[in-house]
């Protein structure tokens, strides 16, 4: 739940508060049926909504399924005590299946994603597949990222302060050379970004 709460903020309070909040539901008698049709009914509309085709719908429905499916499983641990692996295992599980239906948001056609995930299931390359992108400055750029990740929050805000402290002119320096960095690490083959034709 946090995933959409947070990914795509704008898109997702649109569908919250224009479609989920106006459909009927009964919040006494069924509320959590009525969480699981309003929910469902929401991200299939939000998969037609990036375009009318069954790639779009399936990744809407599995999105919709996963956030009734996750509305389950809390309301049965209510009261329950939570492990200390519990929200780590959610974070692995969340991050995995999102990118499991990026297969299908990104694919041209239901062929293609069932092709894709036959390959990733047989572990067969494609042979238009490279790793020409996976250069030694971008894994140093990925680790850089994951040890940037796992430091406390506090630490990164005590850094943006001390940006913010700077002089203008070293402000623009640092940001005109990070976006310097970006642009000698992205290199010319890199992937089109996904949602560059929405």
């Amino acid at each position: 739940m946090d995933f959409w709460r947070r990914w795509h903020i704008s898109f997702s309070t649109w569908l919250r508060d224009y479609i989920q909040e106006r459909l009927p539901q009964n919040r006494r008698k069924r509320p959590l049926t009525s969480y699981t049709y309003t929910v469902l009914v929401t991200f299939l509309l939000g998969g037609l909504w990036h375009g009318i085709a069954w790639t779009f719908l399936t990744w809407g429905a599995l999105h919709g399924v996963a956030l009734a499916v996750t509305r389950i499983w809390k309301n049965s641990r209510r009261g329950k005590p939570t492990t200390r692996f519990g929200p780590v295992l959610a974070t692995l599980l969340t991050f995995h299946f999102v990118c499991f239906t990026w297969i299908f948001f990104h694919a041209s056609s239901m062929a293609n994603a069932w092709d894709v995930l036959t390959r990733l299931a047989t572990l067969t390359r494609a042979q238009s597949w490279s790793h020409d992108n996976l250069t030694l400055p971008i894994l140093g750029v990925l680790a850089l990222a994951a040890v940037a990740h796992s430091l406390p929050l506090k630490l990164l805000d005590q850094s943006a302060s001390l940006l913010g402290r700077l002089p203008f002119w070293a402000q623009g320096a640092a940001l005109a050379a990070l976006v310097l960095l970006i642009q000698t690490l992205s290199g010319r083959g890199s992937a089109s970004f996904i949602y560059g034709s929405f």
